[in-house]
């Protein structure tokens, strides 16, 4: 039986191979399993966007970091470890330098590193899998991030979609929208 951390409890469901959690600081089939399937030897790494704004707009309140920190619901943490009672705890505390950080972040278009790195956790797709391609990976991203995708989402890509110019048609579109399910596109 593979060695498991007690938080990838998944991982006891591949019997008779040689995966070994993260946690347990071995090497496993899964990781090298991913990156063999969702990498791109074709990828060109672009090149640093010029903004027109200036560092220091107010993209994201203080007020709304406060609100969705102090509203967090218990979820996992990431490769930070940052646990969501402490951020709960010190969000009166965390808002002002978080907006400052996400400001930053949105103003320059670059990502921390830190924010960008996951625990990847295989989940079954059968009942009993055998190999590799029987599982899906799921991405445990740090709760900031997660925090971070969930405002810019919410502030700037649903207003977007919900305001199409009139030259755009999307009538027949209904995935990755805020209104209106994909089974609204059966009827």
């Amino acid at each position: 039986m593979p060695q498991t951390c007690g938080r990838c409890q998944i991982f006891n469901w591949a019997e008779n191979t040689n995966t070994i959690c993260r946690r347990s600081h071995g090497r496993h089939t899964h990781n090298s399993h991913y990156s063999r399937v969702s990498t791109d030897a074709d990828y060109v790494e672009l090149t640093s966007k010029l903004t027109s704004e200036t560092a220091t707009q107010d993209y994201i309140s203080e007020w709304t970091i406060f609100k969705v920190l102090d509203t967090l619901r218990l979820t996992s943490t990431g490769l930070d470890s940052v646990p969501v009672w402490f951020l709960r705890l010190g969000a009166a505390v965390f808002s002002k330098p978080l907006s400052y950080l996400f400001n930053q972040s949105l103003a320059t278009s670059i990502v921390p590193l830190q924010w960008k790195r996951a625990i990847i956790c295989p989940v079954p797709e059968t009942a009993t899998p055998k190999q590799c391609s029987d599982f899906r990976p799921i991405s445990v991203t740090p709760i900031l991030t997660r925090i971070m995708e969930r405002i810019v989402v919410q502030s700037f890509l649903y207003p977007a979609l919900l305001t199409l110019p009139p030259n755009l048609t999307v009538a027949d579109q209904y995935a990755f929208r805020p209104t209106g399910p994909t089974t609204a596109a059966l009827i």
